[in-house]
């Protein structure tokens, strides 16, 4: 199961408080218990057991690029803050999910928005290859809101969608489920369970999703 957050160009965003918060959520996120080792910096520095509060100092004190990741056997988390992308991404394997444990990843990625007001878009998907599931299917490109290729939930800032596709349109997508979330910005849910991405109802809706989006964007 995969996480991608697009932060967007504004390094400004990346202060010391909002670091902390985000670190704090994202650290004692509810699938990983204890993380166990830590990369840190454009150059590898790998600090084993890593402590929380060190860790978020390291990343506040430094300056410029830069790119950490902390490390399970079944999970890993990278910030990083570079010059053409703010991004953060968190992999995880499946069986951390078991049990419908994906509501809880959905509930996560909006404690993610409210904590990180200012993000571009969200993705949540499980570990699968899109160019390989595209042509089985023959399904077409989206190509509206920063989306090319459907993932099972997408959660699209207004700076995202706006002059783009009417926030009116984005929520009568037809997906599984389309709602409204803090900050103007829309969350879709393309289908119901991350890992059922193949079966007919969920390639429907994503054809479904692709078709009212290609209609519906200004461009």
């Amino acid at each position: 199961m995969n996480l991608t957050i697009i932060i967007g160009e504004n390094k400004n965003i990346w202060d010391k408080n909002l670091t902390s918060e985000l670190f704090d959520l994202l650290y004692d996120n509810p699938f990983v218990q204890n993380w166990e080792r830590m990369k840190i910096g454009l150059e590898v520095e790998i600090v084993i057991n890593p402590d929380k509060k060190e860790a978020i100092k390291r990343f506040c004190d430094y300056k410029g690029e830069f790119s950490a990741s902390f490390e399970t056997k079944e999970a890993e988390l990278i910030v990083s803050r570079l010059n053409n992308s703010n991004k953060i991404s968190m992999s995880m394997h499946e069986q951390l999910l078991l049990d419908s444990k994906h509501k809880l990843f959905l509930n996560f990625m909006l404690q993610i928005t409210k904590t990180l007001p200012k993000f571009r878009r969200l993705t949540g998907m499980a570990d699968y290859d899109y160019n390989e599931l595209y042509e089985k299917h023959n399904l077409e490109l989206v190509k509206c809101c920063g989306i090319l290729k459907l993932s099972w939930v997408h959660v699209i800032a207004r700076s995202e969608y706006e002059g783009i596709v009417s926030k009116t349109d984005l929520l009568a997508t037809p997906a599984f489920s389309v709602k409204e979330i803090e900050n103007e910005a829309v969350l879709i849910q393309v289908y119901e369970n991350p890992f059922d991405y193949e079966n007919e109802t969920s390639i429907e809706y994503m054809r479904n999703v692709t078709e009212h989006l290609r209609a519906k964007r200004t461009w």
